[in-house]
């Protein structure tokens, strides 16, 4: 529970550092005008919330003005996520370490509302859905000589789908080329199918579980260059 207390702390502390910069930049320099059909490429870095852990999460997506203040957004991601524990020492027995790997994709589409800016700063808010899937695997962390039975890992195949809010800001940093940053809610549907292996016996399918969860919010960066 700290942990992600501390990520939340750092995701929006980070938000707020950038939009200083931008306000202060704001002084200068004003943020383009938008006309019906710009298009703009995005480059994503997602997943602030996994700050200090062994991870890959990014994407590249297109954005498409309907009008000045509206536009079309759509992003290809990937995320790829390991944590690794060190074994415990249970009653002078060594313990091996566990594993968690996680490796996903997820495409999405929404719309975005620009409101109106302030100086180089463009606050935004938008929504929209998303589906994905990806596979999962607990390395479980055991005794040296296991029993008949124990658990050894699971391996997970997983599809979802969802609808997402965001809210966020771009301030530009030369012409055509904006840098947001935005702090995203998901509702998830997630299907799950599991495979667990235990010691001394054949794999066990495990019947699929439906499971549907509320995502707490994740920050993200990207660049978005016009064209």
């Amino acid at each position: 529970m700290r942990k992600t207390i501390l990520q939340h702390a750092v995701i929006m502390t980070g938000l707020f550092m950038v939009l200083l910069l931008a306000l202060g930049a704001g002084t200068e320099v004003r943020a383009e005008g938008r006309i019906p059909g710009d298009m703009d490429v995005l480059f994503t870095v997602e997943g602030l919330d996994n700050l200090g852990l062994d991870t890959i999460e990014g994407g590249l997506g297109l954005r498409y003005f309907l009008t000045d203040r509206w536009a079309l957004r759509s992003v290809v991601s990937y995320h790829y996520v390991q944590t690794v524990r060190d074994g415990q020492e249970i009653e002078g027995v060594l313990w091996s370490p566990s594993e968690t790997t996680n490796d996903s994709w997820s495409i999405s589409l929404g719309a975005q509302r620009d409101l109106s800016p302030v100086g180089v700063v463009v606050p935004h808010l938008g929504g929209g859905f998303f589906l994905g899937g990806g596979t999962g695997e607990n390395v479980y962390s055991i005794p040296p000589e296991p029993v008949e039975g124990t658990a050894l890992k699971t391996v997970t195949d997983s599809k979802d789908w969802g609808v997402y809010l965001d809210v966020g800001f771009e301030f530009q940093v030369a012409r055509g080329v904006r840098l947001g940053s935005g702090y995203t809610i998901t509702y998830t549907h997630e299907t799950h199918d599991f495979i667990r292996y235990r010691q001394d016996m054949d794999p066990d399918d495990q019947p699929e579980e439906t499971r549907e969860s509320l995502g707490l919010g994740t920050g993200s960066l990207y660049l978005a260059v016009g064209f």
